[in-house]
């Protein structure tokens, strides 16, 4: 037997000329890049992208109910209308799971275009819609399937390129969604002004297609597949830190949408014009993007989960401190801005817990599971919060008056419910009062 042979039959010789033994080449899966580098950041950039336009504009929504409840729809009640934003969004929630199973079989591109095919069309689709059942269709089932399968795979993939800049990197592909709400709101109020609802969705369809379909091939993992896991890990599920991190979720996500939904009509309400609450809606996007991007940041000093428990009990102050006398444009500005900051900071903390708690191995099994919990909250919430609107709204004559103090307790008391699962979550994890957590 040749020394060739041999071996190959042992082991290898790398390319400087040291010796590998077989065990040692199959216990270091082969890569795609380094951690931290510059090819790193390009996929930041990419998910960015993607979540500006996708997640940018399920946030915007708001802004096409203020139109549809005044022209094309103003017949329909107008808890149905809000039911197509909140039925997006629990979409995304429930097909978090199967997302993630589809992902692991077509892989991450093919699941990123048929998310494109999904945004695109769907909105193609609204766009023609001369019955609520084709909003439905478009802006609620396409949509919320379309940003489950984008999102299972830059979630994953991001944390794979960095270690010492994970959670700036996160932050940063997580704030394109508020970005992109900051930008697509006034821009889609003045298409809306110009040439109409019809064109507005479908030049969004357009911009989606011409966004996503590049980053679809720029985005790859930087591991090679492994073993198809579990779908659903019993382990974690009936853990008891998961179900208060669960918990945590399922009460935030009753109040999360509201604000985004509710704004428009609040603002007009109170005479603003459109275009002005349309800037609101924008600036509570950004600040979504800042707290995204900053509350990574404080997460490092003070721990993940004191921070987001510090987030969840601002955003639950800000609703009966601000948002209640909140009637004229700089103190609706001042509320949107601090309700995006902190509600925001969510969406990036929530991906870190998950590996704080099970390891990034269960990363999938966790965040697949967790992400579920929104979706009670994401169906109702907003209903919700509209039928005690109704309750408390009273007509005299041609005069009608609203009473926002009550749902404004609501979204108060959900928060400080999540706050509470927080805080049980944070003293099973150490009862140090001072703990980095």
């Amino acid at each position: 037997m040749s020394y060739q042979e041999r071996v190959g039959r042992v082991g290898r010789v790398d390319r400087t000329g040291s010796f590998q033994n077989s065990s040692e080449v199959d216990s270091k899966p082969e890569t795609y890049g380094s951690l931290d580098s510059g090819t790193s950041w390009i996929m930041v950039i990419a998910s960015f992208a993607i979540n500006f336009i996708v997640f940018g504009t399920g946030s915007i929504y708001g802004v096409y109910l203020a139109h549809y409840t005044t022209n094309e729809f103003k017949d329909v009640n107008r808890s149905i209308l809000q039911l197509v934003g909140g039925f997006a969004a629990a979409i995304f929630a429930v097909f978090s799971l199967p997302a993630g199973m589809m992902v692991g079989k077509i892989g991450n591109r093919a699941s990123i275009l048929l998310s494109c095919l999904l945004f695109s069309g769907g909105l193609i689709i609204a766009s023609f819609a001369t019955q609520v059942w084709h909003l439905f269709i478009g802006q609620a089932i396409c949509l919320g399937i379309a940003i489950s399968l984008f999102y299972i795979p830059t979630v994953s993939i991001i944390p794979q390129w960095f270690d010492k800049y994970r959670g700036i990197a996160l932050g940063l592909a997580a704030s394109g969604s508020g970005i992109g709400g900051l930008v697509l709101s006034p821009m889609t109020q003045a298409i809306i002004d110009s040439i109409g609802i019809r064109w507005a969705l479908r030049i969004n369809a357009i911009i989606g297609a011409a966004i996503i379909i590049p980053c679809a091939y720029i985005l790859k993992s930087r591991l090679p597949p492994g073993p198809q896991k579990k779908l659903i890990d019993y382990s974690v599920i009936f853990d008891k830190k998961f179900l208060s991190f669960w918990t945590m979720g399922f009460f935030s996500g009753f109040g999360y949408w509201t604000p985004f939904f509710m704004l428009p009509l609040y603002c007009k309400y109170y005479g603003l014009s459109p275009s002005t609450s349309s800037l609101i809606v924008g600036l509570l996007n950004g600040g979504s993007a800042i707290g995204r991007i900053s509350m990574g940041q404080v997460s490092m000093f003070i721990g993940n989960i004191n921070t987001i428990f510090l987030c969840h009990l601002i955003v639950a102050l800000s609703f009966l401190v601000i948002w209640h006398f909140a009637t004229v444009t700089w103190s609706l500005m001042l509320f949107a801005i601090i309700f995006g900051i902190f509600s925001g900071a969510f969406y990036t903390l929530s991906p870190l817990i998950a590996p704080q708690l099970y390891g990034v191995e269960k990363l999938a099994q966790v965040n697949g599971p967790f992400f579920t919990s929104l979706a009670p909250g994401c169906f109702t919430g907003t209903l919700i919060s509209q039928a005690i609107i109704t309750a408390y709204t009273t007509h005299q004559g041609d005069q009608t008056t609203i009473n926002y103090l009550p749902m404004q307790l609501y979204l108060f008391i959900v928060y400080i419910l999540s706050c509470l699962f927080i805080l049980i979550l944070r003293f099973q994890l150490s009862r140090k009062i001072f703990a980095k957590i």
